[in-house]
């Protein structure tokens, strides 16, 4: 997200403008500065200032363009003819409405209003919403960005004792810059020094919260500041740095964006809240608004608050959107996850039909939200039929499939997100037997047909949902007390046959062998046994079937029945099937996971096994752990 300041007014000369951007993956902020466009007689060096910009963007403000650079360098016969140069072809390809440079006695009587204009403006109340280091151009954390880039570049390079050397230099000449001491800590702490870099942040601190006009606030010297102090384990030190600063700037939305994210770090929600609704005050933007929001619904997730704080989020989205509407539709995905967990599914349904819906581009997306309410509104045919409509578009969505089988079963168990990690809601246990027999059988062969229609209109043989349907199918009916398991493990055999080299096929099916005793559990692994040895595949998927049969064994729990001796020669096959089709990761690149390595975390699964059931218990782990080294070997 980035947010632009300008400094310009009217017509006169064009002044610097800041520009805030927010990462919201890693929750930091960085600032830059941009110069207003200039007519560049070199397009060359134009393009490789913009480009070393970019790369620089996070720590420092960029440079002037390197041919003003050489211009005050005196530059070179070679530099001011390709400047020549470079002028000529820029009159060429654009229309000539520059006008020629003003005498001496003109840019000094510029540069008189320039500095007029400045101090006319800094004491008006809005330019109190600028950052402070925006009319200080050209500097890093207040001081000259030239001294600084050779430090950012000597840590990038992981030059740490360079970057040190340097850094110490810059000190000597700003003893007193609390960002040439951040600078300082985030070197010390790469390199290790964790208390020395403490001390030197914790000095940082304290100058930076002096009431001293004379010191430079900014947030790149907060941000680089943050860093350190997470890094160090010490969060509350850059939150406090944080508050003072938008204590000293009370309108900045730099340094309060900042102190937002600290809070997010902190998990403090209602200080979250709070800073979120007071940008929104000053800037009137929907993604203040938003972060509101969201940090209401996280302290109702947390047990706080209930229904007063949702009525209160509703309220400010309500009013928002009465002056302003919504303009992004992660806004039209806050508001109606904020009515669905008010139960408010009537209202969200209206909304998403109405002007607003408009905002969710994607159909598939809005057909998934529309089913799911329509569900949780008790309307389970029309959500069906939702559903079944996301189905033709995405016949691999299997999530949808469930949800589809669910409306059918007028089970809305599937639409209720399981807030026990720890105790989840297991698939098994999720019976519904509320409708009569002649309705499911009737639902169960509706849900079959489709499945058939699907299967033939796909003609995507690598979508694997049409075929886990007609499992689940006969594993609700298992469940109800109608199917036959028998069914099931032909089911399953004809699913390893076209899946089973995959390494997620396990994982695919665990659900289904859950609804299994364990003698049609040892009946499938037979068959898978018996399968894998009349397989004319290929190798590489003779090798996925072959992985799969040891994954299954083990997830059955065969292997704990076997003799200690049977055991130790399954772990050795393991190995040597490895070993044996190390050629066929002969081409792959070094970054593609290699084939048949699960065969080694296997084995060494095996042997482990055995510390907790075996008086051999030393010699079992020993033997683990030199497998562990062979892999590790073998794949480097």
């Amino acid at each position: 997200m980035t947010i632009y300041f300008s400094l310009s007014s009217s017509h006169h000369s064009p002044l610097p403008v800041a520009t805030v951007t927010l990462n919201p993956k890693s929750k930091s902020i960085s600032h830059h500065h941009h110069s207003p466009p200039k007519s560049n007689p070199n397009p060359k060096s134009q393009s490789t200032t913009h480009h070393h910009h970019h790369q620089q963007q996070r720590r420092c403000p960029p440079t002037t363009h390197h041919h003003h650079q050489q211009q005050r360098r005196g530059g070179g016969r070679n530099s001011s003819v390709a400047a020549a140069e470079g002028t000529a072809a820029a009159s060429r390809e654009l229309p000539t409405t520059t006008s020629p440079t003003p005498p001496p006695g003109d840019i000094r009587r510029k540069s008189q209003l320039y500095i007029h204009i400045r101090k006319k403006r800094e004491k008006d109340p809005a330019y109190q919403l600028i950052l402070p280091m925006a009319s200080k151009f050209g500097l890093a954390g207040g001081i000259p960005e030239r001294r600084v880039r050779p430090i950012w570049d000597a840590v990038d390079s992981r030059q740490f004792k360079n970057a040190l050397k340097l850094s110490t230099a810059l000190l000597s000449k700003y003893p007193n810059s609390p960002y040439a001491l951040a600078l300082k800590a985030l070197i010390l702490e790469r390199m290790g020094k964790n208390e020395e870099a403490l001390s030197v942040c914790l000095n940082a601190k304290e100058i930076l919260c002096t009431n001293d006009s004379n010191v430079f606030v900014d947030d790149l010297t907060l941000s680089t500041l943050q860093i350190v102090f997470q890094r160090l384990d010490h969060l509350e030190l850059a939150t406090s740095c944080y508050e003072y600063a938008c204590t000293k700037y009370p309108n900045n939305l730099e340094l309060m964006m900042g102190l937002f994210s600290c809070y997010v770090r902190d998990i403090s929600f209602v200080k979250q809240q709070q800073i979120a609704i007071k940008m929104y005050k000053i800037a009137g933007e929907e993604r203040f608004l938003l972060w509101a929001v969201c940090s209401i619904q996280l302290q109702v997730c947390c047990g706080n608050g209930g229904g007063k704080l949702f009525q209160l989020a509703e309220g400010l989205l309500k009013k928002h959107i009465a002056s302003h509407g919504l303009h992004e539709p992660e806004a039209l995905s806050v508001y109606i996850s904020l009515l669905e967990q008010q139960c408010k599914y009537s209202d969200a349904l209206e909304i998403l039909y109405g002007k607003l819906g408009s905002l969710m581009m994607i159909e598939v997306d809005k057909l998934r939200l529309q089913g799911r309410l329509l569900a949780r509104a008790g309307d389970y045919i029309a959500a069906a039929d939702v559903f079944e409509k996301v189905l033709v578009l995405c016949p691999d969505d299997w999530e949808c499939f469930l949800q589809y089988l669910g409306c059918l079963l007028e089970d809305g168990s599937i639409f209720i997100k399981d807030t026990d990690p720890i105790h989840p809601l297991k698939s098994t246990e999720c019976k519904n037997f509320q409708i009569s027999e002649e309705l499911f059988d009737s639902r169960m062969s509706q849900a079959a047909d489709f499945v058939r229609k699907l299967m033939v209109e796909a003609n995507d043989n690598s979508a694997r949902c049409p075929y886990l349907a007609y499992l689940e199918i006969e594993r609700r009916k298992l469940l109800f007390g109608k199917g036959d398991a028998d069914k099931v493990v032909e089911d399953l055999m004809q699913y390893f046959i076209r899946f089973g080299h995959l390494a997620c096929f396990t994982s695919d099916v665990e659900r289904f062998l859950e609804a299994l005793d364990y003698n049609k559990k040892s009946e499938f692994l037979k068959k898978l046994v018996k399968g894998c040895e009349g397989n004319v595949s290929g190798p590489t998927k003779e090798l996925g079937q072959s992985i799969t049969v040891f994954k299954i064994q083990n997830s059955i729990g065969d292997l704990f029945a076997l003799p200690v001796n049977d055991l130790e020669d399954i772990a050795v096959g393991m190995t040597e099937m490895f070993c044996k089709n190390l050629p066929l990761s002969k081409e792959l690149d070094v970054q593609e996971s290699m084939h048949g390595e699960e065969l080694l975390s296997l084995a060494c699964n095996v042997l482990v096994q055995f510390e907790f059931s075996s008086t051999c218990i030393p010699c079992y782990l020993h033997k683990a752990l030199a497998e562990n080294d062979a892999a590790n070997t073998l794949m480097s």
